[in-house]
């Protein structure tokens, strides 16, 4: 798999509706939690989002967050269409959703290379839970493709 890298940023700032959605949804995951160990860092992550930007050592816990509504759907769930794309801007501009982003795009630059040419096989594999394997073959190239929950990266490419 491709590693994709990304620079480090200092902050993340937040729009208001933003701000408004991501509160929301750590008041509602620190509502299920009970111990002051757990809770604590999930507090500084709301400290941080009311006054409206997150610091580069909150940045991961704000990714699960995110991760954790928009893959199971709550964000629209609760907040709508209009939450969701908030959150899913929101996600895209965090290191995980920047590389995810960058990913795709070499992703779909190695497809270019098998445009216009007679598709010839497709295979999809399961390489274990939750991660796939894509294999293709087009015009004499090959290809293939891992998907896993961290998105969509080339394995290997012959042309």
């Amino acid at each position: 798999m491709t590693a994709v890298a990304v620079e480090p940023l200092e902050t993340l700032a937040l729009d208001a509706f933003q701000r408004e959605v991501v509160g929301e949804e750590i008041d509602a995951l620190l509502s299920g939690l009970r111990s002051p160990q757990a809770r604590f860092p999930w507090l500084d992550l709301a400290a941080a989002v009311t006054g409206g930007s997150v610091p580069e050592p909150l940045l991961a816990r704000l990714e699960s967050m995110l991760e954790m509504s928009l893959q199971t759907g709550r964000a629209r769930k609760i907040h709508g269409a209009e939450g969701e794309q908030a959150l899913l801007r929101l996600f895209h501009r965090t290191p995980r959703g920047t590389a995810a982003r960058r990913s795709t795009e070499a992703v779909n630059a190695a497809l270019c290379a098998l445009a216009g040419q007679t598709l010839e096989s497709l295979l999809v594999t399961c390489r274990g839970p939750g991660v796939f394997r894509l294999g293709l073959a087009a015009g004499g190239s090959k290809m293939a493709l891992e998907i896993d929950r961290h998105g969509v990266t080339v394995e290997s490419l012959e042309v």
